[in-house]
């Protein structure tokens, strides 16, 4: 594949091969600008002050930063809808939160020169109730563009990815933010996601092809489980276009928590094929306990386990 240098995710540290290509985690070591009076600059990140063991007082005349926080509720349709093409609704230039732009697809859609690197991000303009907050914008893989929205830790639940906002965006452990703040689809069926993982029997960072097409169902636990989820989605790998995936895939039981899959093998497959599951236990359904799918995992019926999966937006 012809695919340029990446430096796309936010890794512990370095950087990591992974099949043609090299992952290579943020250099910035220092906050992107002040935190708020509660918070304090700890790894570059903003964390509340009642958080944070006592120790060294902060340096008033250092240069620190935020992870923009939780943000708020938000109704689908206050989103603004997002043209990679159309840099008038980029919003500014992601350094601070008073310049936040809506998306990593917006902001280098304004600017193509920007590298990968966090930006506060507020995917519904500063009249909109979500706050801006600080998220890693992958700009070099497959044309860039790419917003991370969550990261989930393997033994933590699994919630709602479509609707819910989970622990602090752009921080450490489990969060995600809601996919519906970045599509103007009901259904979310515009976005393009993109899916990595660590911490595998895959040495390194290992990326899975996008996925598009895929209804909103299929990030919400629980939900018609044993029914038709959709008709199938569209699958692409960097350079080529996207290719049709004919399949009623469904949420097959309990245990599968997010899920674009349907039967073991093809391009729907949960068992080393295109597909994608999250599964727990039956004592723990709910939890993120191994991974299918992904044209890497599965195979002889068993799941892998991992350290993170990490899912990536941009609107197709």
């Amino acid at each position: 594949m012809n695919i340029r240098s990446l430096v796309l995710l936010v890794v512990s540290a370095g950087s990591l091969a992974c099949g043609d290509f090299t992952i290579s985690a943020p250099t910035a070591n220092e906050c992107l600008e002040a935190c708020r009076a509660e918070e304090v600059c700890v790894g570059a990140l903003c964390e509340p002050a009642d958080s944070i063991d006592a120790g060294p007082a902060t340096d008033a005349g250092s240069t620190p930063g935020a992870d923009g926080g939780a943000a708020g509720a938000s109704d689908a349709g206050t989103t603004q809808p997002v043209d990679a093409g159309t840099p008038a609704p980029v919003g500014g230039d992601g350094s601070s939160r008073d310049s936040a732009a809506i998306s990593c697809q917006a902001l280098l859609a304004a600017s193509p020169a920007t590298g990968s690197d966090r930006f506060f991000i507020d995917p519904d303009g500063p009249q909109g109730p979500i706050e801006p907050m600080e998220l890693f914008c992958g700009m070099e893989y497959d044309d860039g563009g790419w917003t991370q929205v969550a990261r989930l830790e393997y033994g933590d639940e699994v919630w709602d990815a479509w609707s819910d906002t989970e622990g602090r965006p752009g921080g450490r452990g489990s969060w995600g933010v809601a996919l519906d703040w970045f599509s103007g689809d009901d259904d979310g069926r515009d976005l393009e996601i993109l899916i990595g993982a660590t911490g595998t029997s895959e040495n390194g960072y290992y990326l899975g092809p996008s996925y598009s097409d895929v209804p909103k169902a299929a990030w919400q636990p629980g939900v018609n489980v044993e029914q038709v989820i959709g008709d199938g989605f569209d699958v692409r790998t960097p350079g080529e276009p996207f290719e049709r995936c004919e399949a009623d895939i469904w949420r097959r039981n309990r245990l599968w928590s997010w899920a674009i899959a349907r039967g073991e093998e093809g391009c729907s497959g949960w068992a080393s094929g295109g597909g994608f599951v999250i599964y727990g236990s039956n004592r723990a359904a709910d939890r993120a306990l191994s991974l299918w799918g992904l044209n890497a995992f599965g195979a002889n019926n068993q799941g892998a386990r991992f350290e993170a999966v990490e899912l990536f937006v941009r609107r197709r």
